[in-house]
């Protein structure tokens, strides 16, 4: 076991209580932050987020920062903006910034009422710390902390359009709202670009009695306090503290490499303020837990509008293991499967791109009923001491899932289960059905797995790599479905007709199909990277078939994923395909991750369908 760098015992001096709260027409999601032994003192902190791939990246060390501060005795409560992570509200909704400011509030407003804290702080991190510097202007706080903010909306909004140019391609049917952009996955509306860009760090005046502020430590230019607001506050200090590019990195390649060191910094740094010295004693250290409704897709007529009930789902040992349970407002009378959602990576249960969200919430309106869990020390199933975070592949996955099944059926009677995760979440759903024979699992559904059979050290973004002749064969299967997605657009054929294409390319890739097409009809093996029947994962297929399940595979068109299960599987996929005992189906114009509104809503709409269509519903 690798030593753990810094001291993270304060962990286990902590409760953590999963709440949802008003912010005018809409419910958003948080988290409270208390100590777990000592009374809260009278001053609470509200953390206010970045956006889009800043919100996913940051989202671990925030829940440290969190935890910290509430081992010292200040309640802390770190939230989602309204359209974001597990809140309700869509990316087209108007006035997202305006709400944005309202949710800061609203959520310092909870902060305040359900510890009795007299007193609150903001800590915002880039975008975020301009939206928490905007809303101290317009309702007075106790103490403004800022981390590498954004000084300038309308360069914030150069920056996402450059990553939006630059990424995986500008889809222009996916954003047909002038300027809107949809960088990382995540959506700005034309409206949302113009009131960011108008955004201004220096002109917006904190109404707050202490300012602190942190510049980044990997930006050579100024980033110091606001020369206007110095006279403004009755005390400022700035300084630059280290790790902030590394806090930026995807949490599954970050493990313990958060920036601890600026994150006790600013737990000092807080705590003397002498902002948490104790002015009265707070009320209640806890909150109920609410059960709250959701219209997602509003303005979106391919999904039919109906709510949809959330609510919080504690399990395992001493209840630490987390979940959300979307279900219809109005079930039917037949039960249905439970869908189970397993972490994609180390992300949390809102999924790459939100897309967790929204396909459990969609499934709640086809009338099922879907689970989002975190395995241990992803997201907020906190392993304590934490000797493990941020691992997507653990051993101990199988055991979780069955723990969780377990209490449902327990709880809620949840009486059969279908297995489904994107990546890593494939991988544990794979194994879950070979592992788990005596839980009533009917199905599993596997998004994009980039490896059924991991093993340490091997990379987390990349399939593992294969023998020489069935790397070649994979390539093959990728390039051609690579084609086949392009076959679909005009334009590419008129591309092929005038000689812009690499003709040869696309009939290499056809000859290669049409000879692993024969040599699967024939029983004949053209090299030794074929298919064989003693192949592992053709062996493991068949008993998964076998003991009466079925497997579906959902692939993103240029997704690597589909070489790599045909390489070794083929002839056995093509087998049970025959027997519709298998399905696989394609997306396209999207990557790993469907960080394409377009693509991302098809995929959604096509597994709601395919489930509806396998497991309906009967009235």
């Amino acid at each position: 076991m690798t030593a753990l760098p810094v001291d993270l015992s304060y962990v286990t001096r902590v409760n953590r209580q999963p709440l949802y709260f008003a912010s005018n027409d809409s419910t958003l999601f948080g988290w409270l932050h208390v100590p777990r032994e000592s009374q809260a003192g009278d001053f609470g902190m509200v953390l206010c987020p970045p956006l889009g791939i800043d919100y996913v990246n940051t989202y671990p060390a925030l829940r440290h920062l969190a935890d910290r501060l509430a081992a010292r005795g200040i309640p802390v409560l770190r939230f989602d903006y309204s359209g974001t992570g597990n809140s309700s509200g869509f990316d087209f909704d108007g006035e997202r910034v305006k709400h944005w400011i309202r949710d800061i509030r609203s959520a310092s407003e909870t902060l305040q009422h359900v510890t009795g804290c007299a007193r609150t702080g903001l800590f915002g991190v880039r975008i975020g710390a301009l939206l928490a510097t905007a809303a101290a202007h317009e309702h007075p706080v106790d103490c403004l902390a800022l981390w590498g903010p954004v000084t300038r909306g309308r360069a914030y909004m150069r920056e996402m359009r450059a990553m939006y140019l630059t990424g995986e391609g500008p889809q222009a049917d996916v954003l047909p709202e002038g300027s809107a952009i949809e960088a990382g996955g995540f959506v700005f509306s034309a409206q949302t670009v113009q009131d960011l860009s108008g955004l201004t760090l220096e002109q917006l005046q904190p109404n707050v009695s202490h300012v602190l502020y942190a510049a980044r430590d990997d930006l050579p230019a100024d980033q110091s306090i606001p020369a206007s607001w110095v006279s403004g506050v009755r005390r400022a200090e700035a300084r630059t503290l280290p790790g902030f590019s590394g806090m930026l990195v995807s949490p599954h390649n970050s493990q313990y490499r958060y920036p601890h060191s600026a994150l006790l910094a600013w737990e000092k740094w807080i705590v003397d303020c002498e902002l948490a010295t104790p002015e009265k004693p707070a009320t209640t250290s806890t909150v109920p837990v609410e059960q709250r409704t959701y219209a997602e897709f509003r303005g979106d007529a391919s999904v039919t509008q109906a709510d949809v009930r959330e609510s919080v789902f504690r399990f395992g040992e001493d209840s630490t293991r987390f979940a959300l349970i979307s279900e219809p407002l109005h079930p039917t009378k037949s039960q249905t499967p439970w869908i189970v959602l397993l972490n994609s990576g180390a992300l949390h249960t809102a999924g790459p791109n939100r897309v967790y969200t929204l396909l459990a919430r969609s499934l709640a309106r086809a009338g099922m009923y879907c689970v989002r869990m975190d395995f241990p020390g992803v997201g907020d199933s906190v392993i304590a001491p934490p000797e493990i975070e941020n691992r997507p592949y653990q051993p101990s996955n199988s055991d979780e899932i069955a723990s969780l099944l377990t209490a449902l059926q327990k709880e809620r009677g949840a009486h059969q289960f279908v297995l489904c995760g994107l990546c890593s979440g494939a991988f544990a759903s794979f194994h879950g059905l070979l592992d788990l024979k005596q839980l009533p699992i009917v199905e599993g559904v596997l998004i994009n797995p980039l490896t059924f059979y991991w093993k340490e050290g091997m990379s987390l973004d990349e399939p593992p790599p294969a023998a020489p002749d069935a790397q070649v064969q994979i390539e093959h299967l990728n390039l051609w479905q690579y084609y086949l997605g392009r076959m679909r657009d005009p334009r590419n054929w008129r591309n092929l007709l005038t000689a812009r294409s690499d003709t040869r390319q696309l009939l290499v890739a056809m000859f290669h199909r049409i000879r692993l097409a024969v040599s699967e009809r024939l029983g004949i093996q053209f090299n030794r990277g074929a298919v064989a029947r003693d192949e592992p994962l053709t062996r493991d297929i068949r008993d998964i078939v076998d003991s009466g399940r079925k497997l579906a595979f959902v692939f993103a068109r240029s997704d690597p994923g589909y070489g790599l299960l045909m390489a070794h599987a083929g002839a056995e996929v093509r087998r049970l395909q025959r027997k519709k005992r298998l399905a696989i189906w394609f997306i396209d114009g999207t990557n790993h991750t469907f960080a394409n509104g377009g693509p991302r809503k098809e995929f959604i709409r096509s597994l709601v369908e395919y489930l509806r269509q396998t497991y309906r519903p009967r009235p």
